[in-house]
């Protein structure tokens, strides 16, 4: 694989491009100043995170739990870590109100 390009959230316009070394998501959007579209890339954390050396810790934790609970824990800290994520974003963006209410 030399590059693959995906569209990953049709509704968002967000796409993915992956690389032998690399994971990017961007998405095309209105630059509020000109006017004119353009394309914002922005880094996988995760794809990122892939490359760090885990612990000994991880795989005998996985081991001890099972593949299926491991997996489980993953998914739901990931849910978690999104909604961090576009919670604090939507803060940068001054739209702090929506976490008030």
């Amino acid at each position: 694989m030399l590059k693959e390009i995906k569209v990953v959230d049709e509704k968002k316009g967000i796409a993915r491009v992956t690389t032998v070394d690399e994971r990017w998501y961007f998405k095309t959007i209105m630059n509020p100043e000109t006017g004119l579209p353009e394309t914002k890339f922005f880094p996988s954390s995760t794809w990122i995170i892939s490359c760090y050396p885990k612990g000994k810790w991880l795989a005998e934790w996985r081991e001890e739990v099972g593949k299926e609970e491991a997996d489980r824990v993953k998914k739901a800290a990931g849910s978690r870590g999104s909604k961090v994520h576009y919670a604090c974003e939507d803060i940068d963006r001054g739209r702090l109100f929506l976490y008030l209410q």
